[in-house]
């Protein structure tokens, strides 16, 4: 299949994705739930990926596929009720962090592992400095002393792109501006040095020149495994070595970001793409949309969820669920039409 019409001059991905090696970070079937007025609504169904060390796994899809819901359930940051995990794994470096106490969880978040939320206001706490925050998880996982962290502070402010970090690192979250907050919790995530870095829209309130700054930073970071969710293609294509697509809380599509946005497998994968606006196409006219709606999650079909919005559809996906199949080397989809194309020219 040739590369998608939509992304000859809007998307760029990266060279050919580098084979992973021995994963740092593994989510394996993991199954979350939450219990709501309308009925339980399965968010998470079955997921499972992983990320080798120095690699950047991206995760896409629409609002409300599941991405941040997985993510947040794999560090057990998600509120319970009304949430419950009712299977899978997340290893790091082999331990399960879903069978590790309170006080484990908290000695591996901010050390090996960090996080950079969606909404930086209610991620900082209001009543303590940006400074202050930054400094407590440095001297606590890499025990510098109150000088040194606080030095660290300022340079990790700097770097992301803070302008006067010796003053801001003072300041208060309300003080900052949206996307000031938002380069100062990259600036916490990144100070403790951790293994894996997992990125929820990271640079959505960034501008772009900032937004390339912060992608340069990450970049920087030569063993640094990161999982990045975005609605940003051209970000994704240009940063990630593989890709996941979400949909209707599974994963439906994986492999390395070459294949992903040059040769999709799923009809989802690809309408996703074609949504994406070609800029010198003058003669494309109205943008292109995906027919439909995502399932309930609270009533999700016994069958293919996407087989109410799919074009390739056939009667197969009403009975039962497609599962990931290998479609390409190190590229899988959830399609019985890609799984039957894939054998014909095996």
């Amino acid at each position: 299949m040739s590369a998608h019409p939509s992304l000859e001059l809007t998307l760029q991905p990266s060279p050919e994705g580098r084979a992973p090696g021995a994963p740092v970070f593994e989510v394996q079937d993991l199954q979350v739930e939450f219990r709501t007025s309308a009925g339980v609504a399965k968010a998470v169904n079955h997921v499972s990926f992983s990320v080798a060390a120095g690699e950047c796994l991206a995760i896409v899809g629409e609002s409300g596929s599941g991405k941040t819901a997985t993510l947040l359930a794999a560090l057990g940051l998600l509120p319970t009720p009304p949430s419950r995990t009712t299977g899978g794994k997340v290893l790091l470096d082999g331990v399960d962090l879903l069978a590790l106490s309170r006080r484990g969880l908290r000695d591996v978040l901010g050390r090996d592992i960090s996080m950079v939320f969606q909404d930086s206001l209610s991620a900082f706490n209001p009543v303590l400095t940006i400074g202050r925050q930054i400094s407590e998880g440095v001297r606590r996982h890499r025990g510098l002393s109150k000088k040194a962290a606080h030095a660290l502070s300022i340079e990790m402010l700097e770097r992301v792109g803070v302008p006067d970090p010796r003053q801001r690192v003072d300041q208060y979250p309300h003080q900052l501006s949206g996307g000031m907050r938002q380069r100062a919790m990259i600036a916490m995530a990144l100070a403790g040095e951790p293994k894996v870095l997992i990125a929820d829209e990271p640079t959505t309130a960034l501008d772009v020149t900032v937004q390339a700054q912060i992608l340069e930073l990450v970049r920087s970071f030569e063993d640094l495994s990161v999982v990045w969710v975005s609605h940003d293609l051209g970000v994704v294509a240009g940063l990630a070595d593989r890709v996941a697509v979400m949909y209707a809380g599974s994963v439906i599509e994986q492999g390395p970001a070459r294949d992903i946005f040059h040769d999709p497998r799923h009809p989802y994968t690809r309408a996703l793409l074609g949504s994406v606006p070609r800029l010198r196409d003058p003669d494309r006219g109205d943008l292109v949309s995906i027919p439909g709606l995502p399932p309930s999650l609270v009533d999700l079909p016994a069958g293919c969820p996407f087989y109410a919005r799919c074009d390739v559809r056939d009667e197969r996906g009403l009975a039962r669920r497609p599962e990931l199949v290998t479609v390409a080397p190190r590229h899988e989809a959830a399609c019985f039409a890609a799984a039957d194309e894939a054998r014909n020219h095996g």
